[in-house]
């Protein structure tokens, strides 16, 4: 009677789902990631604007919320530690 079969690692595992899924990616013409990609090079047609609005949009996000996230989480120094500057000491 043979022994129970060695349970693969997770490295074994990974390796094989990564395979599985490219061989289904490469093995489809007409669904998924190639159709997506013949949409997009047939009806995304990008200039200089849009690239440099959506920068921009990206830009003032992340100064927006930078801003919000210091009034929202501001240091206030109710002890008396420190002089101020959020260093304690």
């Amino acid at each position: 009677m043979p022994g129970p079969a060695a349970v693969p690692g997770y490295g074994d595992s990974l390796r094989q789902s990564l395979g599985s899924l490219g061989r289904a990616a490469r093995g489809c013409g007409d669904c998924g990631w190639e159709l997506a990609r013949r949409t997009w090079a047939g009806n995304a047609h990008l200039g200089w604007a849009e690239l440099l609005l959506c920068g921009i949009c990206a830009l003032g996000w992340t100064a927006l919320r930078r801003l919000c996230c210091r009034r929202i989480f501001a240091v206030s120094d109710p002890g008396g530690f420190g002089d101020g500057d959020g260093v304690l000491g």
